[in-house]
């Protein structure tokens, strides 16, 4: 069963998830593209949230969090003979009031331009706040919607396979905020 492999881990405290919100506030925010996979070209879509790279000293703590998480991951869903340390740079995703993420699956080009040189194996979010509305995160599996629900610093991780289609929904009220890192 599909479900099998999605697990949901505490990655961060309340105030660590805070403290990430206020140091990135004023941060120089992106669109978010998207790979068009025919001509290698990006496109942005109106709805989209935004996206900032988040700077190395969170990610140190991040990927120090993720260590223990990644190994109970491999131990729970395997025999525990695989893993990984190789991460990308966890990426901020802010979404405002009628913004969303597309239906997609990870496989992401960005990964495979020389920066990083992997296939990804996991796709790992993070929720850094609950103080919105809508913005529900939602796989498609076999055929039906189900919903994940997540807390302030809970993670989810997944197969980056195209069997785990995914998707944001519209945020109604508030600012939702979040962080992606592919294992690869």
């Amino acid at each position: 069963m599909l479900k099998n492999y999605i697990k949901k881990y505490q990655l961060l405290s309340k105030q660590q998830s805070k403290d990430i919100i206020v140091e990135h506030k004023n941060a120089p925010w992106q669109k978010h593209t998207w790979n068009k996979n025919v001509d290698n070209s990006n496109q942005s879509k109106d709805k989209d949230p935004a996206i900032l790279y988040m700077d190395q000293k969170w990610a140190f703590v991040i990927y120090k969090n993720l260590e223990k998480s990644i190994y109970d991951y491999f131990t729970t869903v395997s025999d525990g003979s695989m893993y990984t340390k190789t991460f990308s740079t966890p990426r901020f995703n802010k979404y405002g009031v009628e913004q969303k993420m597309d239906y997609h699956v990870d496989h992401i080009h960005s990964l495979f331009d020389g920066q990083h040189r992997g296939i990804p194996i996991l796709s790992i979010i993070t929720l850094l706040n609950e103080d919105y509305k809508g913005g529900e995160f939602c796989f498609k599996l076999d055929g039906k919607e189900v919903e994940y629900e997540l807390k302030t610093g809970e993670c989810l991780i997944w197969p980056s396979l195209f069997m785990y289609p995914h998707y944001v929904k519209p945020v109604t009220e508030g600012e939702r905020q979040s962080f992606v890192i592919w294992a690869f």
